[in-house]
């Protein structure tokens, strides 16, 4: 068959983008991302993610450590030129969640449930603003 001869399948549009570099955050943009960054920081489950944790406990196994204070910093100094620095920071406080707590757990939960609103968040700041 033709498409076990393929490696690896790369769709026409990803073709398409593939070779040009992500354009820079305009202002607006960068005004939209950090109102999206307040609301996850004011949801109500976002509790175990606004600080930094002084021992969180596992916290050996977390090479990158995350959280929403921390983001919020590296926006005062400019450090989100593009979108993907961005949104690879927020998923990382999310992957961090999922090495420390069980599913189960109730930090567990909080995680799920605040990165389901952050992808919905970004799915529409994206269409809003013609990014894909």
């Amino acid at each position: 068959m033709e498409a076990e001869k393929i490696e690896v399948y790369i769709c026409d549009r990803c073709k398409q983008q593939q070779g040009r570099e992500e354009p820079k955050l305009t202002h607006i943009q960068i005004a939209g991302l950090i109102k999206i960054l307040r609301e996850l920081q004011m949801h109500k489950m976002s509790w175990p993610f606004r600080e930094p944790k002084s021992e969180p406990e596992g916290s050996d196994s977390i090479k990158e450590p995350m959280d929403l204070s921390t983001i919020h910093k590296k926006f005062q100094r400019k450090h989100y030129p593009k979108l993907t620095l961005f949104v690879k920071d927020v998923l990382r406080v999310f992957s961090n969640a999922r090495q420390l707590y069980s599913e189960d757990s109730q930090r567990g939960r909080c995680a799920d449930t605040l990165e389901r609103y952050f992808v919905a968040k970004l799915n529409e700041f994206k269409l809003r603003h013609g990014l894909s």
